[in-house]
């Protein structure tokens, strides 16, 4: 290496750094300045900051320059779909200002606001928003719930806004723990269908916590549970001795969750026709398989429903399922299948009927 390339390399590593572009406020103004007003869509992909910060700059021209130049903002706004969620994030001021305007403009309702600003998960939007007047109701508490946003809906709650059994309901839904023992503990009501939707997404801590407190359950936990597939749940109710009935089976069978359904069988549960109908309506041979082979009963509707018209996209699936049916003694009616079969599950269907002439 020559002395000048290396007094250059030296040079180069012992420059300081350059600046980020972004922290260059006065450059970064100037290039906005050529890009206008409002065109969020070309530079929001460059980067969260890079967006936050045309957002503020905006901001500043329209305050600047109002109301010239905030009507097209306020169209803009109006018109980016987008910003429905983005103006409830945590920029400060800028949104703000888009949020009052984007409303107006959307002649929403003033408690729409609030949860929207509750869905955001900002305390501090939340609070602007009560402050500008904005009302609230149950909506905004469920809204929290829904996202798991703790500390709004502690915010809200301890400001005095109304909540119900819904909060507890989508707390439990969406598996957000420590939203419904806040809202428990706090004396937020819930009912059978904290429970039932705990059970149905699979949320078993959830599910038990609700249980172990006092939360009512009935038959439709079950069959919730067997509807969701979530075999340690239903195990769980059943061990707690939660209620069941033959919908258990039916949604088991409806699903296809052939482990729920067996689980349910083995224990007890009730089934009737239905359960073998459903899992034909489906396209499910091994539920139906295993509810045939376990004596569970099926009549004419186990054919029918199997040879549905709007089956005919799944026709190999069909085509299984009733070959299964008919070649193990389902009852049929041979008009109807006629009439609502197609393609090779037609030809089928005609051939079998020959041979049973024939036979």
């Amino acid at each position: 290496m020559s002395a000048a390339t290396a007094a250059a390399k030296k040079a180069k590593l012992s420059h300081p750094p350059l600046p980020s572009l972004l922290d260059q406020k006065d450059i970064m103004a100037n290039i906005f300045s050529f890009v206008g007003m409002g065109h969020y869509a070309f530079v929001a992909p460059v980067s969260h900051e890079m967006n936050d910060l045309y957002i503020t700059y905006c901001f500043a021209v329209a305050e600047k320059n109002c109301p010239i130049i905030a009507a097209p903002v306020k169209r803009s706004a109006a018109a980016n779909e987008t910003l429905d969620t983005a103006v409830f994030s945590s920029v400060p001021r800028a949104k703000y200002w888009f949020t009052h305007h984007y409303a107006g403009d959307r002649k929403y309702n003033s408690s729409s606001i609030c949860a929207a600003a509750a869905t955001g998960g900002s305390v501090a939007v939340l609070q602007w928003a009560r402050h500008k007047g904005f009302d609230w109701d149950v909506d905004v508490c469920s809204a929290a719930a829904r996202f798991g946003h703790l500390g709004v809906l502690k915010y809200a709650h301890e400001n005095g806004c109304p909540w119900d059994q819904t909060t507890c309901a989508v707390a439990a839904k969406f598996g957000h723990l420590g939203v419904l023992k806040y809202a428990h503990e706090n004396g937020c009501p819930w009912d059978k269908t904290t429970c039932a939707v705990a059970a149905k997404f699979g949320h078993w801590e959830v599910l038990k916590y609700a249980h172990e407190h006092g939360c009512t359950w009935d038959a439709r936990t079950c069959s919730a549970a067997a509807n969701g597939g979530h075999l340690e749940c239903l195990n769980y109710l059943h061990e707690n001795r939660c209620p069941w009935d033959k919908t258990t089976c039916f949604m088991a069978a409806l699903s296809g969750h052939l482990g729920c359904l067996k689980y349910a069988h083995e224990n007890g549960c009730p089934w009737d026709e239905d359960t073998c109908a459903m899992a034909a309506c489906e396209g499910h041979l091994e539920c139906l398989k295993y509810a045939h082979e376990n004596d569970c009963p099926w009549d004419e509707t186990t054919c029918s429903w199997a040879a549905c018209v709007w089956h005919i996209i799944f026709d190999m699936k069909v085509l299984k399922v009733l070959k299964y049916a008919m070649e193990n003694g389902c009852p049929f009616n041979e008009e109807e299948l006629l009439r609502e079969t197609s393609g090779r599950t037609r030809v089928w269907v005609e051939e079998f009927l020959s041979q049973q002439r024939n036979a």
